[in-house]
């Protein structure tokens, strides 16, 4: 009995203790911590640069075209009209450059005529107004010296060597130039000079078909060109090495008396120079001195062309010329020099005024060419 009072005791005082704890306050919790959630700063967007649309390049300038009028395929001043305008097509921003072939001088000037501002012609002193036409009809060009371009010497050449001054022509065939005024007076008067003109028989032929006529027997005696390289070499003409294919070439003298009457004034044939062939300069079919006379070719233009235009055609030719750059394309290029190029026949200061292309003497005149 007193054990189970004693037990009762206990449970009594188990159960009143869990009933304090159990109506006990209840511990008020800490706090959850709390949670900052920040969200990334967004990245500064880039910025934007509005760039206008770059302006079209400026269209460059069109160019001028110009013509060089040239004669047949073979002649040397046909040959330096190509290696010209390769060069301006080259070089020149203001240029644009193509060559007109055309049946020779007697031809290239009735189309110089046509818009001349835009054209340049290879002209023999003689010829250098172009005024006229075969039929004597005036072009009303003025042509103007822009520079030098070759010291042509002409010739009268034969398989016979019996024939050695103009009186051995009486009686012959003779190949000459065509009747254009102030060329065929070269040929013509000196053979009037000594008598003969009125005893050949005279065929009027380019320089190419008076060599082919003399190969093929046509005739007996032709005239032609040799290569004169400034300032003491002298060669035959690409025309005259095919005829001496077929047999020796012999050379007829002009005479030196016969020139000093042209150059003297007192006739109406002026040759421009007078030209001494040292013996066996162009052979041993030539044992003897002969005189032949020169006649100057240069380039020019008419008065009609732009001076800017006729500056810069000027211009390059000087350029090439101190370059050696002619010597490539004719055996006569390698004259075309300083010294040469700048001067024509003219000498006074009224000539020079005169024949000048004022383009031209502008160029001149920049670079200090002395005597201009």
């Amino acid at each position: 009995m007193k054990k189970s009072l004693t037990h009762l005791l206990v449970a009594l005082s188990i159960l009143s203790t869990m009933v304090v704890v159990s109506c006990a306050p209840k511990p008020t919790p800490a706090p959850a911590p709390t949670v900052t959630v920040t969200a990334p700063a967004p990245a500064p967007a880039p910025p934007v640069t509005v760039t206008a649309p770059a302006p079209a390049p400026p269209k460059p300038a069109e160019k001028i075209k110009i013509q060089l009028i040239g004669g047949r395929p073979g002649d040397p001043w046909t040959v330096f009209q190509y290696a010209l305008s390769s060069f301006i097509n080259e070089e020149s921003e203001m240029l644009r450059s193509s060559v007109l072939l055309t049946g020779g001088v007697g031809d290239y000037y009735p189309i110089a005529a046509e818009k001349p501002e835009n054209k340049a012609l290879s002209v023999g002193t003689g010829l250098h107004t172009g005024t006229v036409t075969l039929t004597g009809k005036p072009l009303g060009l003025k042509t103007k010296f822009l520079a030098m371009q070759a010291m042509q010497p002409y010739v009268w050449v034969t398989y016979n060597k019996d024939i050695k001054t103009l009186a051995d022509f009486a009686g012959r065939t003779v190949a000459g130039p065509r009747a254009v005024p102030g060329w065929q007076d070269h040929f013509r008067i000196p053979l009037e000079l000594v008598g003969v003109w009125d005893k050949i028989k005279f065929a009027a032929a380019g320089e190419s078909a008076a060599a082919s006529s003399l190969t093929d027997g046509t005739v007996e005696i032709a005239y032609g060109s040799l290569n004169y390289v400034y300032p003491d070499k002298i060669s035959l003409s690409s025309y005259l090495e095919q005829a001496k294919v077929k047999a020796p070439l012999y050379f007829a003298d002009w005479g030196k008396d016969t020139i000093e009457v042209g150059l003297s004034g007192k006739v109406e044939w002026k040759p421009i120079l007078s030209f001494e062939v040292p013996p066996k300069a162009l052979g041993a079919t030539q044992p003897e001195r002969i005189y032949v006379w020169l006649l100057p070719l240069f380039w020019a233009a008419d008065l009609a062309m732009d001076e800017k235009v006729a500056y810069e055609i000027t211009r390059i030719i000087y350029t090439r010329a101190k370059k050696g750059d002619f010597a490539g394309f004719h055996a006569q290029g390698a004259g075309i020099v300083p010294g040469m190029v700048e001067y024509g026949p003219w000498k006074t200061k009224q000539e020079i005024e005169e024949w000048y292309h004022p383009g031209a003497l502008k160029f001149y005149r920049e670079i200090g060419i002395k005597g201009l």
